[in-house]
């Protein structure tokens, strides 16, 4: 069909270098529409996390953690790229969403990408933003974190309560 032509037209031209020019949007949902499509095209997702390391910190949250999910929903493990992540996403934890905290907590944990540091202050944004977390946003945090080894009774419980309030 002209939509898989489309997507391998895009592939290769990524996979062969046609990144220059991308900003932080459009590496995060060029990112984002592969993995929702499930264009498992390694070649694309290196140039595009190459691309992504070189601006992270022009990477507002919500790309951060599109980026981070899209490469997680996908099984690419760019250590580098989930590691300068990581490290941006703490810098600017305050400025993310309930949503896409959890998006960045299910990226890191289904990566394996287990930092006490970066689950510790992920748990404390969280916890911050918990009235505003969707019902069914908290057993994907729930299982993040149980994932990542994270073993703060506190935040569970509060994780848990959240819950039960909200069953009406």
């Amino acid at each position: 069909s002209d939509d898989y032509l489309e997507q391998d037209a895009l592939s290769d031209r990524i996979a062969s270098g046609e990144v220059e020019g991308l900003g932080p949007h459009e590496v995060s949902y060029i990112s984002w529409a592969f993995a929702k499509a499930g264009i498992k095209h390694h070649a694309s997702f290196e140039k595009l996390a190459n691309h992504a390391l070189q601006g992270l910190s022009n990477f507002s949250s919500k790309e951060l953690s599109l980026t981070a999910w899209a490469f997680a929903s996908n099984g690419v493990d760019h250590t580098r790229l989930m590691k300068g992540l990581a490290k941006e996403s703490r810098l600017k934890m305050a400025n993310f969403q309930p949503l896409e905290l959890t998006n960045l907590a299910w990226a890191f944990a289904s990566l394996g990408y287990c930092k006490e540091a970066l689950a510790q202050d992920l748990a404390t944004d969280v916890l911050q933003k918990l009235p505003d977390l969707e019902h069914h946003h908290a057993p994907i945090i729930v299982w993040s974190f149980s994932k990542m080894r994270y073993n703060d009774t506190n935040f569970f419980d509060a994780i848990s309560k959240h819950l039960i309030d909200g069953i009406d």
